[in-house]
C-alpha cells in the first residue's frame, strides 16, 4: 500500500505467479489421471471387496454380448408394439 491507503498496483493486474515447479507437477498429475495412466503395484490390492453373489453368477454364466443382444431385442419389440398399437400394420405389410 502506498501512503494514501490504496493498493500500489491495479486490482486487475496479475497476481504473483505460482511456483513453476509446482505447476508443472500438477499438470503432470492431471495429465496422468486424464490419460488413465496409473502406477500399477506389484501385488494386488486386498482392499477390493468381492462382487455381490448375483453379479458374480450373471458374469459367470451369461455370454459377453448378452446385454447388447437384450438391448437390440428390446428396441425391436418396442418398435413392433408401436406399429401394432399405432395401426400401421397394413401400411407395413403393403410396403
Amino acid at each position: 500500500m502506498d501512503g494514501a491507503g490504496r493498493l500500489a498496483r491495479s486490482l486487475r493486474s496479475l497476481r504473483p505467479q505460482a511456483d513453476l515447479k509446482a505447476a508443472a507437477l500438477g499438470a503432470v498429475i492431471l495429465l496422468r489421471e486424464w490419460l488413465g495412466l496409473r502406477r500399477v503395484s506389484a501385488r494386488p490390492s486386498l482392499e477390493r471387496e468381492p462382487p455381490h453373489p448375483a453379479i458374480a453368477l450373471i458374469e459367470r454364466y451369461l455370454p459377453n454380448r448378452a446385454g447388447v443382444a437384450a438391448t437390440v431385442l428390446m428396441l425391436l419389440a418396442s418398435a413392433g408394439l408401436g406399429i401394432v398399437k399405432g395401426g400401421h400394420v397394413e401400411e407395413l405389410t403393403s410396403a
